[in-house]
């Protein structure tokens, strides 16, 4: 069958009224290769951010065994052993670092790592095992658990309390680097100490972290679990209440920390003062991020759920509530 010959007058029409799908489908191949990755960047830029109860639908591993096996945790033991009908709980708030920042903490773990005997194992916990970002933490709570007639009554008041405080969002940033040895496991942690700033002036402060952890600390106390940084009365008597909340035990307020690395060793005090160094030195930009704080995660068990700031009429943002 010939094929069918147009003449130069059809196809200027076409050309010219630029209506036809071939001509927009010749513009689209006509663009070279910087421009087609630019104008896919620019439609990602656009899409909105995931809510943050998405996320939570993938913060909690798979169980792989029945039984508690440190051998599928990179020999980690559980601190609270696993109970059927308990829950083990944990309060939080999330923060999940940008691609960029992400790139500056494992360059600083590759710098820090060198410094550490060869038979030291620094484990990261920025990214999984396949290289995906990993959500970061600040802590609320130590590791507690609640048994399946307490844990929505433990939800409901832990809920209000925080909702009470009225809030509003606010931000915080890491001013230093140390290293932690947990008084709870066998392991040393690579942290990053937060807080906000005082008006004109660079001491770190913690009001508002204070204050939340003073409320979580009251409420976790009341179902007859331990509270985080409470300071012993001798010490408490010493320390300036930032919360101004009655009724509740004194904090540290200069322990709130994101942990980015563990290691089951505890490195010597030569490696502890050079890592800090490359830290105030060559990574000195880390202390001007903003760390947004909108909310709180409670997770028991496998079930997160987030608690807004700012909101005191709002219902708490469950993913399986």
């Amino acid at each position: 069958m010939p094929l069918v010959n147009y003449s130069d007058s059809d196809s200027d029409s076409d050309s010219d009224s630029g209506s036809g799908s071939g001509s927009s489908h010749e513009a689209r191949l006509s663009q070279p290769p910087a421009k087609k990755q630019r104008t896919a960047l620019n439609k990602a830029a656009t899409v909105p951010p995931l809510p943050p109860n998405f996320l939570d639908l993938y913060a909690s591993s798979v169980r792989t065994s029945a039984v508690d096996d440190p051998a599928l945790h990179q020999g980690r033991k559980r601190q609270i052993p696993h109970v059927a009908g308990n829950w083990p709980s944990h309060l939080y708030i999330e923060w999940h670092p940008t691609t960029q920042q992400h790139h500056l903490l494992a360059s600083l773990l590759k710098r820090i790592t060198p410094l550490l005997r060869k038979d030291i194992k620094l484990h990261s916990l920025i990214e999984s095992d396949l290289g995906a970002i990993l959500p970061l933490h600040i802590s609320l709570s130590r590791p507690i658990v609640f048994n399946t007639a307490q844990k929505d009554r433990f939800l409901d008041a832990i809920t209000a309390d925080i909702q009470a405080s009225r809030m509003l969002p606010f931000i915080v940033s890491p001013y230093r680097l140390y290293w932690y040895t947990s008084p709870d496991s066998a392991r040393t942690f690579l942290v990053l100490s937060v807080s906000s700033r005082r008006p004109a002036s660079n001491e770190p402060s913690n009001t508002q972290l204070t204050a939340l952890l003073s409320r979580c600390n009251s409420t976790v106390q009341s179902f007859g679990q331990p509270a985080l940084y409470a300071l012993k009365d001798q010490e408490s008597a010493k320390v300036d209440m930032e919360a101004n909340i009655s009724g509740t035990a004194s904090v540290d307020s200069s322990a709130f920390h994101v942990s980015i690395a563990w290691t089951f060793d505890v490195p010597s005090q030569e490696v502890k003062q050079r890592s800090c160094a490359f830290f105030d030195n060559e990574f000195s930009e880390v202390k001007d991020w903003k760390l947004d704080v909108g909310n709180v995660k409670a997770k028991i068990g496998n079930i997160i759920t987030t608690i807004l700031l700012g909101d005191t009429s709002a219902t708490p943002d469950s993913l399986f509530m």
